[in-house]
């Protein structure tokens, strides 16, 4: 649903692209993944100084990373239910789910994203919450998965290399800022 511009002012701002209002101190349009704008309609489109380049991560370093999570839940869940016993469809799902949750809220990455360097952000270019980790995470990816693995494909030509899960949560993959040391 897209809003209706209203009488700028101040404290709101809105989409250049889509006309949606963006949340105080928002780096992206929550609606369509639109970098803010700078008030005035000067584009700051995220390089502008204070505010780092934000790189948008594709298909292939996503898969990667996909890839290199579901190696080590799977070592973790075999080692598991090796230590355990019992139904090991259990509890890989329940420990998938939490790896990717947990890992995902602290931090905003799994441990395949860390060795790529990408990062899960929110509209504000922060680590998600909770609550946006579960819709993406568990409601968003079930709906991705549907139609052939569709919503997980739709990075390859997405403007913004959003999938569904992305869209849904309001959540972007992106290139992990480096930590500055002195």
């Amino acid at each position: 649903m897209v809003q209706e511009p209203q009488p700028h002012n101040a404290e709101q701002q809105f989409c250049i692209s889509c006309g949606a209002r963006l949340e105080p101190g928002a780096r992206f349009c929550g609606v369509c993944g639109t970098p803010a704008t700078g008030g005035r309609g000067q584009s700051t489109n995220l390089a502008s100084p204070g505010l780092p380049q934000r790189e948008y991560m594709g298909f292939w370093i996503r898969l990667a990373a996909v890839l290199i999570d579901s190696i080590l839940v799977l070592i973790l869940v075999a080692l598991l239910s090796r230590i355990f016993g019992g139904p090991g469809i259990f509890i890989a799902y329940v420990f998938g789910l939490l790896y990717y949750v947990l890992l995902t809220t602290l931090q905003g990455q799994t441990l395949g994203k860390m060795l790529l360097g990408i990062q899960v952000v929110d509209s504000r270019g922060n680590i998600p919450r909770i609550g946006t980790v579960l819709l993406r995470e568990v409601v968003g990816k079930f709906i991705s998965g549907l139609l052939f693995n569709l919503g997980y494909i739709w990075v390859a030509w997405d403007r913004e290399k959003r999938a569904w899960h992305d869209h849904i949560a309001g959540t972007f993959v992106i290139r992990k800022e480096r930590e500055r040391v002195l």
